[in-house]
Order: C-alpha cells, then structure tokens, then sequence
C-alpha cells in the first residue's frame, strides 16, 4: 500500500508536469502570435503570456522539487 507522503509526491509531481505544459504553452502562443509594430510605431505583443509563462514554468520547478523532496523524505 502507498503511503500518504509518497501519494502526496505523486500528485504534486503530475500537478508539476502539468504546469510546466501550461508554462511552455503560453510560451508557444506568445512565439505563434509574434511581434507587430503599427504603422504609428506602437508596439503590439502579447507581453502577459512571457510573465503567465515563467509563473507556470517556476511553480513547476517549486512543486518537482517538492515532490522529490517528500519522495525521498520517506524512503
């Protein structure tokens, strides 16, 4: 039977992985979407999706090094 801590590791793990997936998501539609400048000479870029991506991408650095952290903890 699995314990509570190494059930724990592997819920935050999958929630790591799945927030790494966001992260690199927001990433791709930020490169897809580009880089406009009006005829003004206004810059046009969805510059959120680089902050949601990092957001994402460090929260899953955080949770993976929990996960491995309780995995090992109770070894």
């Amino acid at each position: 039977m699995i314990s509570a801590t190494r059930r724990a590791a592997k819920v935050t793990l999958i929630s790591a992985l799945f927030s790494l997936t966001i992260g690199a998501a927001l990433w791709v539609l930020y490169w897809v979407q580009g880089v406009q400048i009006d005829e003004d000479g206004v810059l046009r870029e969805a510059f959120f999706l680089l902050g949601l991506g990092w957001i994402f991408t460090l929260g899953a650095v955080a949770m993976l090094l929990t996960s491995l952290f309780l995995y090992f903890w109770n070894r």
